[in-house]
């Protein structure tokens, strides 16, 4: 099969009628290559599903640890454009879309979870300067938020990095 995304799905029906038609009932029939097809069938679904309901709980997770419904959803937006840059590089690549590449966008996912949340928290900490104008308080905040978070972002670069190392390893 040239084109497994196509020609995938039209094997595994094609198998599941001759095996309900010919084949004992109650059984199914097993090969190495419907292995392989069911993966690539559903696997796209499910890591799409996986996803938006992952930047879901993002959200309600950093709403409820902050109070902030605009906080949580700047992080569920900045999460979801981290996930839509990485799967627009996918496809820019030109990568088979397989278990490899399903657990980087998890790792990924997870990683921008971490960052922006620690950043959205930090945020809302910092008390700005009263002498400094309304339009201002905001970027001395973010400018603040983002220096702060040095050693909150080194731990999770450790942390991700152990994670990746053990995932490397298995």
């Amino acid at each position: 099969m040239e084109d497994i995304y196509n020609d995938g799905p039209q094997y595994l029906r094609d198998t599941t009628d001759i095996s309900n038609h010919y084949g004992i009932k109650q059984t199914y029939s097993y090969s190495d290559d419907m292995l392989v097809h069911e993966m690539f069938v559903s696997l796209v679904s499910e890591t799409i599903l996986s996803s938006l309901c992952s930047v879901g709980s993002v959200f309600l997770v950093v709403f409820l640890i902050t109070g902030s419904a605009p906080i949580g959803f700047v992080v569920m937006l900045s999460v979801g454009l981290v996930y839509l840059g990485l799967s627009a590089l996918i496809s820019l690549w030109d990568l088979t879309f397989n278990n490899v590449v399903v657990v980087h966008l998890i790792a990924s996912l997870g990683l921008s979870v971490l960052y922006s949340a620690h950043i959205a928290h930090t945020y809302l900490l910092v008390e700005p300067p009263l002498e400094l104008p309304v339009s201002r308080q905001r970027v001395w905040k973010s400018q603040v938020a983002l220096s702060r978070m040095g050693s909150s972002m080194l731990h999770g670069i450790v942390a991700a990095a152990i994670a990746v190392i053990i995932a490397g390893v298995a």
